[in-house]
């Protein structure tokens, strides 16, 4: 998955200290071509405004800086390398500490690299941490090629000449491939090379592109667009979907080049998260025909029709239940007593909202399906998996990496949050042991509250016989260290 990844989509890489008190940054990148310099790499860099110190400066303002350090290996030999500091703005109030941005290019041969990234506080330099990632620059292909697809997070007309500036349009990196119920559009920024080349010089050519399921590959075209071309060296174009109606699920976008026949000369893509809330209308049935079609009213609990439904949403509460919440819970539903259900379900919601406790309702109940939708299997609901527990509790995670093909593990996923209850950079791990079903299990965690389990490297290798026979000996503290050759580590540190 991780190869995948590298190969049709930017990079997408989240650093985050270890530590509580250290800087908390984003960085990604995406691969480019110039006819002129060759193979270079774009990189978009965002400090977290309240992760670093802002001191008065010279102008009795507030301002903050990282030294940012890039240094890129080749065969342990550095062959490019670059050494600064990145200050933030100048403000007024310290208690207003916003983020603040960078975008550097890497010119790069074809080949293989380590990039480590080095941040520290300008302030406090001990305040530093080291990350380090693989970056593959392939051989320029002799046809039509395109460059890696660039996610926008805003685009404005443009005269002034900076890095940011593209054919007149200064185009503002977004920082994650997630898409909330706030967002109404995805814009991308994409580049193909070679069209005049293979094509003919003002020959013409369209660029196409739309939404498809990440699972089955199936195209969606109502999410589509396209963008007219007269070959050059070098063409490129912004594009934008519509995604109002696009609901939750794992997408991709994919982007074509064709030629005046029709035909596929090149392609590109690029994964996203969609998250969208559809609140259900109480005045309509449910899908599962488990609600009543009466008008809203405050006692909305009685339009649950049986004792069966009563039962069944009790049960999906659980993941964001409080402790004491979930031991009336159990014992209401041993008893199975249909008043004491329905006031159980008002109270539950009433909590939550007192005025309003019936949308609250809905609207945890869309995210239910939602989530059995993504996790169900044929043993369970969505909502009863670890998966579907933790995106019930804290919500889509901010980034979610699968890897499903490496020989000596079984599949697995990590899932990034940025924040969790005020807590940065909070990861989970969640394998598929059965190999033949959609229950992927939670094996660690470092969220407070959540499973740990410091042995999870050797459980999730212990696929391969290698792997089971240092699972038989756990013992060894050195057998977590044995696990890098297929860089779970990495993927873990940097889940992308």
């Amino acid at each position: 998955m991780k190869h995948v990844i590298k190969t049709i989509c930017f990079a997408l890489l989240f650093i985050c200290a270890n530590q509580a008190n250290a800087i908390t940054t984003y960085f990604n990148y995406a691969h480019f071509f110039s006819p002129v310099d060759g193979h270079f790499i774009e990189t978009y860099f965002t400090v977290l405004g309240n992760s670093i110190q802002y001191k008065k400066n010279a102008n009795n303002k507030f301002q903050a800086g990282a030294e940012i350090a890039w240094i890129f290996y080749q065969n342990d030999k550095i062959v490019n390398a670059k050494k600064y500091i990145l200050n933030s703005s100048e403000i007024e109030d310290s208690l207003q500490k916003p983020n603040f941005n960078d975008v550097q290019r890497f010119v790069l041969s074809p080949g293989e690299y380590d990039l480590e990234i080095v941040v520290a506080d300008k302030f406090y330099p001990e305040k530093q941490f080291n990350s380090k990632t693989k970056i593959t620059i392939e051989n320029t292909p002799a046809g039509v090629f395109m460059s890696d697809i660039e996610l926008i997070e805003s685009a404005v007309a443009s005269k002034t000449e900076n890095i940011l500036n593209k054919g007149g349009v200064e185009l503002t990196p977004f920082q994650s491939n997630f898409y909330g119920d706030d967002f109404d559009r995805i814009l991308f920024y994409n580049e193909v090379y070679n069209a005049s080349k293979v094509l003919g010089v003002d020959e013409k050519f369209v660029v196409t592109y739309h939404v498809q399921d990440y699972n089955t590959n199936k195209g969606l075209p109502e999410f589509s667009g396209f963008s007219k071309q007269i070959a050059k060296e070098a063409n490129s174009f912004l594009g934008e979907i519509n995604i109002t109606k696009l609901l939750s699920g794992n997408y991709n976008i994919l982007v074509e080049t064709r030629d005046k026949t029709n035909n596929v000369i090149a392609t590109q893509k690029c994964f996203f998260q969609r998250q969208k809330i559809q609140l259900i209308d109480s005045t309509k049935v449910d899908e599962t025909n488990m609600y009543a079609q009466e008008p809203g009213d405050s006692n909305f609990e009685f339009k649950i029709k049986t004792i069966d439904s009563l039962v069944y949403y009790i049960r999906t509460f659980r993941p964001i239940s409080q402790k004491s919440e979930s031991e009336i819970a159990d014992r209401l539903l041993k008893e199975k007593n249909e008043q004491q259900l329905r006031n159980y379900i008002h109270t539950f919601w009433d909590k939550r909202n007192i005025k309003n406790a019936e949308y609250e309702f809905h609207k945890y109940n869309a995210r239910v399906k939602e989530c059995n939708a993504m996790f169900s299997s044929s043993q369970m609901k969505g909502y009863r998996t670890d998966r579907g527990r933790v995106y019930l509790k804290y919500g889509m995670p901010d980034q979610r990496a699968r890897y499903e093909n490496e020989p000596s593990n079984y599949p697995y996923e990590i899932w990034q949050y940025y924040t969790i209850n005020k807590v940065h950079n909070r990861k989970f791990v969640f394998y598929n042991p059965s190999l033949a079903s959609n229950n992927y299990r939670l094996l660690h965690s470092d969220a407070i509250g959540e499973t740990r389990n410091d042995n999870w490297k050797v459980e999730l290798d212990s696929r391969s016989l290698t792997g089971q026979k240092n699972k038989m000996n756990l013992d060894n503290t050195n057998n977590n260290n044995d696990y890098m050759g297929n860089q779970v580590e990495d993927n873990f540190n940097n889940p992308r």
